[in-house]
């Protein structure tokens, strides 16, 4: 099996006999809510114990732009230390800025480029305007609709 050191986030390969047993342990889930960027971390809220966590930006990459204020994700924690974290399968964010497109520029599925309020760019169709609520799918990050 190939297996994954989640607080190195390295891989290797192991193998394993049939009658080799493997010790289980015991991950903790949290809800939190996401507070805010300080540039170096972010800063969560846990719901039920108003703990607040916070993990380096550089873990969460490009996941990072889709963080709004206040949305939940769910983040996993081993020996009380988080080792990862679980976004909702959609995001609704704001259009801060938006190509000008005319209608006509094609002739089927036009589409446009527009940048929501955390920096995240978004194929969308030529409707969305700035100021538009569009909801994102987190594994792809394509456009789902306008809310």
């Amino acid at each position: 099996v190939q297996v994954r050191n989640l607080r190195t986030n390295t891989t290797r390969e192991m193998t394993f006999t049939s009658g080799d047993r493997v010790e289980d342990i015991r991950i903790d889930t949290a809800i939190v809510e996401y507070l805010y960027d300080d540039g170096e971390f972010l800063h969560f809220m846990d719901v039920e114990t108003f703990e607040q966590p916070q993990m380096r930006k550089d873990l969460f990459g490009d996941d990072a732009l889709y963080l709004n204020e206040n949305l939940q994700i769910k983040l996993l924690s081993y020996d009380n230390e988080i080792i990862d974290y679980e976004l909702p399968t959609n995001v609704e964010q704001k259009v801060t800025e938006a190509e000008m497109a005319i209608a006509g520029d094609t002739a089927t599925g036009a589409t446009k480029k527009v940048i929501t309020e955390t920096g995240l760019k978004v194929t969308t169709p030529l409707f969305v305007e700035v100021g538009d609520v569009i909801r994102i799918d987190t594994r792809n990050g394509e456009y789902l609709t306008r809310v």
